[in-house]
C-alpha cells in the first residue's frame, strides 16, 4: 500500500517537473533528481519479502471449532469479501470477577491457519507466529503477518462430509 502511494506522488511529481522545466538547461539537475527518486523508490519497494516467524503466543485450548463465514479484508483503496473458514477457539483466563469457577475467552480467526493433527499432542495449543517484513539498505517494508497454528491429538478433527 506504502508502494502505490509513493508511487502516485512521485508520477504526479514527475509530471509537474516534466510541465515545467526547461530539459536541455537543466538536464543535469534532472538527471540527479531522477536518481534521488529512484533510489527512494528502492529503499520503499517491499522485494526483500518477510523475516523468519517467530513465535509470539501458545494458548492451551479448551475447545475449538470451524465454520464457514463471510470475512473481509482491505484498505482505503478497495474491499474484498469472500467465504472462508472461521475458527473460533476458546481458552481459560484468570478469573478477575471475584467469583469462585473458571472463566474462558473466546476468539475467531479466519485467515493464515493451519491444522496440525499429531500423535504426540496431548494438550491442544494453538500457536501464534508473526513474520516482520524485512528492512536494510534496498529493502523497506511495514507490517506484520500473523499466522496461527492449531496443534491437536490425531482422531479430533472430524473427516465428515456432508453435501447438500
Amino acid at each position: 500500500m506504502l508502494t502505490i502511494i509513493l508511487g502516485i506522488g512521485i508520477a504526479a511529481a514527475l509530471i509537474f517537473i516534466g510541465a515545467y522545466f526547461d530539459w536541455e538547461e537543466n538536464f543535469t539537475c534532472v538527471t540527479a533528481l531522477f536518481v534521488v527518486i529512484a533510489g527512494i523508490m528502492l529503499a520503499f519497494a517491499p522485494l526483500c519479502g518477510y523475516e523468519q516467524a517467530e513465535v509470539v503466543q501458545e494458548i492451551e485450548l479448551v475447545s475449538l471449532s470451524n465454520t464457514v463465514a463471510s470475512e473481509g479484508e482491505g484498505n482505503l483503496i478497495y474491499v474484498s469479501v469472500s467465504a472462508g473458514n472461521v475458527y473460533s477457539y476458546r481458552y481459560k483466563v484468570e478469573n478477575t470477577t471475584g467469583l469462585s469457577g473458571n472463566a474462558y475467552e473466546t476468539n475467531t480467526v479466519s485467515s493464515n491457519v493451519t491444522e496440525v493433527e499429531s500423535d504426540e499432542c496431548t494438550q491442544p495449543l494453538l500457536i501464534v507466529y508473526v513474520s516482520k517484513a524485512k528492512s536494510n539498505l534496498f529493502c523497506f517494508g511495514i507490517g506484520k503477518v500473523k499466522s496461527y497454528v492449531f496443534y491437536v491429538p490425531t482422531g479430533t478433527i472430524s473427516k465428515e462430509i456432508n453435501l447438500s
